[in-house]
């Protein structure tokens, strides 16, 4: 983030006798390095602070889920309710996208699906007026304007369920798979990028994520290229060929968000016997990921 690597900037100038790498940011995207030399590159900046990247968030599940995670049975094959499990708390535009996308393609009945959108409902306005906005997208929110927000675990003792409760395993064990949206999906020069942002397409992977390997679930994310290639490069398993994951190696976001809701689509189209042959599939794989992230002591990028 611009803003505090130019603090810490400022920290570094004011200090000319001490090595600026000993003055450290702490960072939870995988390629954080490699984003602060490409920024550092582009402002020529010459005495550079030290980055340190690691799992951060992966570290933080594993640690805050000792009380629930004594509760997560073993993966059982069976038929469920829903087809996916969506949650979604900040209307973030590759939420608001994908969101639409559901809504058009009849999905949302197939799912447990939240939206929460913002403490208020400036997030809608915003979706209805905003000129980033297709008429397409606008068409749906506006249909469904007086459904929000849409919730499932959040509650007013509970605004932002980043913790993990036992109410929250129904939702994953009567599901048959997560869509995940991560906090990063748009690439730098998206025109839906925070422009406070400097990324070189971080992969930051959540809790969003870790919540449904903590919870044995089989997932889809909606994230930036490289997050299942990143999982997969720190050990975990990923669902090839129960899913199709080629949608991580897509650059063009749009042709990205498309693949994914191609993939949620052809899944919800699934017989009962089909799904019980999926689950078999994906059982060893979940329990694999369940047992490695508990496993982990050390945490760093290296």
């Amino acid at each position: 983030m611009v803003p505090m690597i130019t603090k810490l900037h400022r920290v570094v100038d004011k200090l000319p006798d001490i090595d600026s790498k000993n003055i450290i940011l702490a960072q939870g995207s995988i390629n954080s390095q490699a984003a602060y030399n490409a920024y550092s590159d582009k402002i020529n900046r010459v005495r550079r602070i030290g980055i340190l990247s690691a799992h951060v968030l992966e570290c933080a599940v594993k640690n805050s889920s000792n009380g629930v995670v004594k509760l997560v049975k073993d993966y059982q094959v069976g038929i469920k309710s829903k087809n996916f499990l969506y949650f979604n708390r900040m209307a973030r535009p590759h939420r608001i996208l994908l969101a639409a996308r559901m809504f058009e393609n009849g999905l949302v009945d197939k799912s447990y699906f939240s939206f929460e959108g913002d403490e208020d409902t400036r997030w809608l306005d915003y979706v209805l007026t905003s000129p980033q906005m297709s008429l397409k997208v606008k068409h749906q929110f506006a249909k469904y304007k007086d459904e929000f927000p849409i919730r499932l675990n959040i509650t007013e003792q509970r605004h932002n369920p980043v913790d993990f409760i036992e109410d929250d395993i129904k939702y994953h064990t009567d599901s048959y798979f997560s869509l995940i949206t991560e906090t990063i999906f748009h690439k730098t020069n998206s025109k839906y990028r925070n422009t406070m942002l400097e990324h070189l397409d971080d992969v930051f992977i959540t809790e969003k994520t870790y919540r449904a390997i903590l919870f044995k679930h089989p997932f889809v994310i909606a994230g930036c290229p490289g997050t299942i290639k990143a999982l997969q490069a720190r050990g975990f398993k990923t669902f090839s060929p129960w899913i199709d994951e080629s949608y991580d190696l897509i650059e063009d976001d749009n042709a990205r968000l498309d693949a994914v809701v191609a993939e949620v689509e052809r899944l919800c189209n699934f017989t009962d016997e089909q799904w019980i042959e999926w689950q078999t599939g994906v059982k060893d794989i979940v329990e694999h990921n369940f047992k490695f992230m508990f496993k982990q002591t050390d945490y760093q990028v290296y």
